[in-house]
């Protein structure tokens, strides 16, 4: 408990990690060398973590009754930690200028293709917005016409009213509206 604690009130050595084109970001680093990796997050464990963590899981399965074998630093491993990049083979880190300039070419253009998918979208819902409140205008005028002369707005709602071509009847007997099943008066 006290080695933990004074682990933890120990300073953590700075680390930043410079991708191909140059720029850098510091890793966030943890007691015992670990760092995770500014740019993917990928863990990089210390030689030192990874004996602790064997010797962590030997007492664990000794404890059970258990028979374990630590596994040695992988050598993978032991290279990205000698030359302090990251294990993740698909991070920037590992990426060359071409290829690192390629991706965020490549992320630019899928942005911008983004933002112009939710500017159409919003003008879209503009749209269906504002033809909205236009044809409940016009509904409003047109039953306010046909309400005043007496003419059927089941008729008129089965006609094609929105588009100018507004069908307003009046019935000779209300009660026999052919629209007056599909539509309410």
């Amino acid at each position: 408990m006290e080695l933990a604690a004074a682990m933890l009130a120990m300073p953590l050595p700075a680390l930043t990690l410079t991708l191909a084109d140059g720029r850098a970001r510091e890793a966030k680093t943890y007691p015992l060398g670990d760092y995770s990796c500014p740019w993917c997050g990928g863990a990089v464990p210390s030689p030192a973590s990874w004996q602790d963590t064997q010797d962590a899981n030997a007492a664990i399965y000794a404890r059970q009754g258990e028979d374990y074998q630590p596994q040695p630093y992988p050598r993978y491993m032991l290279e990205v930690w000698e030359r302090k990049g990251c294990g993740n083979p698909m991070c920037r880190m590992n990426m060359s200028a071409a290829a690192l300039a390629e991706t965020e070419r490549r992320q630019a253009e899928h942005a911008a293709a983004q933002a112009r998918r939710k500017r159409d979208h919003e003008l879209a819902m503009e749209r269906i917005r504002e033809t909205r409140e236009e044809h409940s205008r016009l509904w409003d005028e047109l039953g306010a016409l046909a309400a005043q002369a007496g003419q059927c707005r089941a008729c008129l709602q089965a006609s094609d009213w929105r588009y100018g071509r507004a069908r307003l009847v009046r019935h000779r007997n209300p009660d026999n509206c052919p629209q007056a099943r599909r539509y309410a008066r």
